[in-house]
């Protein structure tokens, strides 16, 4: 019967010690004589019994969870609002950074002369507030990917990407959230770390962060941890490129 009940989307009709008696003579009424009702009635009272127990213990739950999601947003308002304000200083700092990046690949683009060389500049958006935080306090997000550029002269090229990830341990006390640089080595869209790359080709830059604190530009080098302006990086960073890739 309880099967039959809950196959069809009832809750179980639990017959008391008490109703014992008033259940055989429901069952005895609809076998001898074929009446169902005293059996039905029995049955749905207890399943309306039943009803009611499993809404309460719905609501209860339902109010103990409430309860515990109280106490946690009150818990993490002060880190959250910390780190909303965080955002969006670290948001201006990293459009600085990208317009500058870009603006120096249009000037390039602008001053060379030649058709066979060539930057390309590829914008991929930025992290919004939610994957800021997922990466400031777990370490890990998806889809973090900022801006890439790429490097033609003649039939060579050279490519790079930008993206969003947790710092290693020469700048984790300066940036939480940092910019990793990686190479596609190999020209298939399969970009590694510059860190995991061996010397010569790699670049001296790692990775590229910004200290809220202090209001300056980061970076995890190979000799050690490089602070200053967001121009002086840029710079850094395309005269490396054009040295160690196009040996020139």
């Amino acid at each position: 019967m309880n099967l039959i009940l809950i196959r069809s989307g009832y809750p179980i009709c639990i017959v008391t010690h008490e109703e014992r008696l008033r259940y055989y003579d429901a069952l005895e009424e609809s076998q001898a004589g074929g009446n169902l009702t005293p059996f039905i009635e029995l049955i749905y009272e207890g399943v309306l019994e039943s009803q009611e127990v499993w809404e309460k213990a719905a609501e209860d739950q339902k109010r103990d969870m409430e309860r515990r999601r109280q106490i946690a947003t009150r818990l993490e308002q002060p880190v959250k609002a910390r780190a909303q304000n965080e955002y969006e200083v670290w948001f201006n700092a990293m459009e600085l950074l990208k317009s500058y990046f870009k603006q120096f690949v249009e000037d390039v683009n602008e001053t060379t002369t030649l058709r066979s060389v060539n930057l390309n500049f590829k914008d991929f958006g930025i992290l919004s507030s939610e994957k800021y935080l997922a990466l400031r306090e777990r370490g890990t997000a998806k889809r973090t990917w900022f801006f890439g550029i790429e490097f033609i002269r003649e039939t060579k090229r050279a490519r790079y990407l930008f993206y969003f990830g947790y710092p290693d341990y020469m700048i984790k006390a300066h940036a939480s959230v940092i910019l990793i640089l990686a190479k596609d080595p190999d020209l298939n869209y399969f970009y590694v770390p510059l860190n995991e790359i061996s010397q010569p080709s790699r670049l001296d830059i790692f990775q590229v962060g910004f200290n809220i604190k202090e209001q300056k530009f980061v970076a995890s080098t190979t000799g050690g941890v490089w602070d200053g302006k967001v121009e002086d990086l840029a710079w850094k960073f395309f005269e490396q490129v054009v040295e160690r890739d196009f040996g020139a």
